[in-house]
C-alpha cells in the first residue's frame, strides 16, 4: 500500500493538470486554515489528540471514535472500471474494464455501539487493491454534505458529541462557533440523522474533494435499479442489529450492486472545495459514472465471514491510503490524515508520534 501525504511538490498533479486543462474539474486550489501550512499543521496536531482523549473515555476498551459500529466487513468484494470512461478519467489502476478487489465496511457514524433505529448517519468506507502494491481507500456517508464547513468545526462537534452532558455539549458549541454557526449545525446534523430501513438502498457521498489525476472531484456510491427493486420481507426494527439482519438476508438471496460516480469541479461558488458544509448540487456538476461495487452472494452469519468481519475491524481506513494521483483536497481531507493516524494508533496501544 502507496501512503500520500500532502506536499508542496506535485509534479505529477501539475503534469495532469495541464493534461486535461479546459474541461470541469481543474482550476481549483486549496487554502490553509490560519493562513499557513504550519498553522494548520499545529491545529491538526491538537485535533489528534482531541481524537485520543475521546477514545480514553471510551469503556470497557477504545474503538474508533467515529463510526464505531459495524453492521458488514467483506473483503470479497468487486471494483469494476466501466469499459467507456470519460476523457481524462483514464488514470491507473482505473482503466476502461479493469476489475480490482475491494474490502467493504458499512457502519454507522457514532463513536458508541446504539440501537439501530437510534436516529444516525451511516457509512461506507471501501478499499481498493489494485494488485501492483498499492490500495486506494473511499470513505463516504449518507449525506450530500457535511455539518461543518472545516475540519475545526468538525472537531467541536465531534467533542461535543462525546460529552454525557447535552447542556455542556450545546455551550461548547455556541462558545466555539457562535450561535448562527451552532444553529445551522444541530439543523444539518438533525436533517441527516435519521433511521433507516437498509443499508443497500442508502447512497453515499464522499462529502470531500480529491484529486482524480488533477481533477477536482466529489464521489459517491448509489444503489444500482437491480438493487432498488430488490424486494425481501421486512425485519423486525425492534433488534437492536436489524441492519445487519437485513443485510444478511439481502446477500443469501443474490449481490449487492452500488454505481461509483463523481461529481467535477466547476468553480468555488458552487463547489468549493474547502467549505465541507456546502453541497455539490448536481444540478450544477451531474454525476458521472465510473465504475461499480458489486458485493457477491454470501453469508454474512457463517464463522468464515465473522472471522474475515473481525479482520477488517483492525484496519486503518483513511481517504490517504492512496496514491499521489488521488490526493484528498481540502482541510477536512487534510486533517484526517494526523487526526486518523492519531486514532488509530491509540486503538492499537501505539502513541500517535509511534504510528
Amino acid at each position: 500500500m502507496s501512503k500520500s501525504e500532502p506536499s508542496r511538490d506535485r509534479p505529477a498533479e501539475r503534469m495532469l493538470q495541464e493534461r486535461h486543462e479546459g474541461p470541469p474539474g481543474v482550476g481549483w486550489r486549496e487554502q490553509f486554515i490560519g493562513g499557513s501550512r504550519e498553522a494548520e499543521a499545529a491545529a491538526f496536531e491538537d485535533f489528534a489528540r482531541q481524537i485520543n482523549e475521546i477514545q480514553a473515555r471510551q469503556d470497557p476498551m477504545p474503538r474508533r471514535a467515529l463510526h464505531a459500529k459495524a453492521h458488514m466487513g467483506i473483503n470479497n468484494a468487486e471494483f469494476r472500471v466501466v469499459e467507456d470512461l470519460p476523457p481524462g478519467f483514464d488514470v491507473p489502476p482505473f482503466l476502461p474494464g479493469a476489475i480490482m478487489k475491494a474490502t467493504v465496511r458499512l457502519s454507522s457514524a457514532a463513536g458508541r455501539y446504539e440501537h439501530d433505529r437510534k436516529p444516525d448517519m451511516r457509512g461506507l468506507a471501501v478499499r481498493v487493491s489494485s494488485g501492483a502494491g498499492t490500495s486506494h481507500d473511499f470513505l463516504m456517508t449518507n449525506a450530500p454534505a457535511s455539518h461543518a464547513r472545516d475540519a475545526r468545526q468538525f472537531m467541536l462537534a465531534a467533542v461535543a458529541n462525546s460529552d454525557p452532558s447535552r447542556l455542556r455539549a450545546l455551550l461548547a458549541l455556541l462558545k466555539g462557533i457562535g450561535v448562527r454557526e451552532t444553529l445551522r449545525m444541530l439543523r444539518v446534523v438533525r436533517q441527516s440523522s435519521r433511521p433507516i430501513d437498509s443499508l443497500a438502498t442508502e447512497t453515499y457521498w464522499s462529502r470531500a474533494a480529491m484529486s482524480w489525476g488533477g481533477i477536482a472531484v466529489r464521489f459517491l456510491m448509489r444503489p444500482s435499479q437491480e438493487t432498488l427493486r430488490a424486494t425481501l420481507p421486512g425485519v423486525d426494527h425492534t433488534d437492536h442489529n436489524y441492519l445487519r439482519l437485513e443485510l444478511a438476508r439481502r446477500l443469501r438471496k443474490g449481490p449487492l450492486t452500488f454505481e461509483f460516480c463523481v461529481q467535477c469541479y466547476v468553480n468555488e461558488q458552487v463547489t468549493p472545495i474547502e467549505d465541507g458544509a456546502a453541497e455539490w448540487s448536481e444540478a450544477v456538476t451531474s454525476p458521472i459514472k465510473l465504475g461499480e461495487l458489486v458485493i457477491p452472494q454470501q453469508d454474512l452469519q457463517s464463522i468464515e465471514a465473522k472471522l474475515t468481519e473481525v479482520e477488517i475491524e483492525k484496519l486503518e481506513f483513511s481517504p490517504w491510503n492512496t496514491t499521489e494521483l488521488f490526493r484528498p483536497l481540502g482541510n477536512l481531507n487534510r486533517a484526517r490524515a494526523p487526526v486518523y493516524e492519531s486514532g488509530a494508533a491509540f486503538r492499537a496501544g501505539r502513541k500517535h508520534h509511534d504510528a
